[in-house]
């Protein structure tokens, strides 16, 4: 029987569908901003966190779960002078 509370969740899976990790494909989108137009809302370590832990899930070691070429890294890149 179902629970009426809203924080009691069922996880077990519905018959027949198996286990959600059974037939889902894994993704990573890690975003690095450090710098911003605004000063004070620079980071230190935002790009540098977000590419260290992009190396990490394309590990097959540690990263095994993740597809290869479905873990993307997005940081901020140096403007250009002309």
């Amino acid at each position: 029987m179902a629970s009426l509370d809203p924080r009691v969740r069922n996880l077990e899976p519905e018959h027949g569908l198996g286990s959600y990790y059974e037939y889902r494909e894994r993704w990573a989108v890690l975003v690095g901003i450090s710098k911003y137009q605004h000063a004070p809302w620079n980071l230190n370590y935002a790009r540098r966190d977000a590419e260290e832990l992009t190396k990490l899930l394309s590990r097959p070691r540690t990263g095994r779960s993740m597809s290869r070429g479905c873990v993307s890294c997005l940081t901020t890149m140096p403007r250009r002078r002309r």
